[in-house]
Formats: C-alpha cells, structure tokens, sequence
C-alpha cells in the first residue's frame, strides 16, 4: 500500500474538490449564457408581470390584445425557459467535454434559437385558447 505523507494527501484532496466544484471547465462563460433563461423562469415565476406593459414579460400583439391575453400568454411561455435553460446547460457541458471551440457560439445559439421558437408556440396556444380567427 503506498503511503503518502500527510500534505500531499490534502493536496490531492483540495485538488479533488476543486476540479468538482469548478468541474474542470475551460469556458464557462457558455454556462452563464445557458444559466440566463433559467434566472428568466425564476424570475418571471416569482414576479410575473400583472399589468399589460412594454417592458416586461411576453409581449406581441396578441398577447396586448386584453389582461385574459396577456396573463395566459406570459404563463404559457414562462414555462419553456426552463427547459431552455436545461437544454443550453447540456449542450455547454457536451460542448466543454468534447473540447468544442465554439462552444459558447453553439450555446447562445441554442438559446437564441429556442427563445425565437417560443414565439410561434406561444402564438398558436393564444390562438387555439381563445379562438382568434384571422
């Protein structure tokens, strides 16, 4: 059994836990993008917009048509950042693991891309939930 004196285990020990906590990331910053529709959910979960605004919350024509509009459509769309959020989270750390170079283009582009698709979802749900006929 090999032995090693007692710094060097706490060395190794610190060396441990940090590669945990850090997950021995070379780019995090594709993790803060991907961590930003995640703080958008809780955000908008915790503080919903009340009042129909310009500022905050689902905003398209539609959704400003009446606070019925308004309300279903800022709770419809609140739901999908989560799952955005979980979905650029893997795609970073799939990105980071294979040593992708572009790994932080690839993440904002999976958020971009899905926070645009939310739109249509969004969109038809208002659509189909209060029969809106063109």
């Amino acid at each position: 059994m090999l032995v090693l004196p007692k710094p060097a285990i706490l060395k190794m020990r610190r060396a441990v836990v940090l590669n945990l906590v850090c997950l021995n990331l070379k780019n995090k910053m594709s993790y803060l993008i991907a961590i930003f529709p995640v703080l958008l959910w809780a955000i908008l979960k915790t503080f919903p917009p009340r009042r129909i605004n310009n500022w905050y919350g689902y905003r398209t024509v539609t959704s400003k048509k009446s606070q019925q509009y308004w309300d279903e459509g800022n709770r419809y769309s609140t739901q999908f950042y989560l799952y955005i959020g979980l979905l650029a989270l893997c795609t970073a750390f799939v990105a980071n693991y294979l040593q992708f170079k572009n790994g932080v283009f690839l993440t904002a582009m999976v958020v971009a891309t899905c926070m645009i698709v939310i739109i249509p979802i969004t969109e038809k749900h208002l659509k189909k939930t209060f029969s809106i006929k063109k």
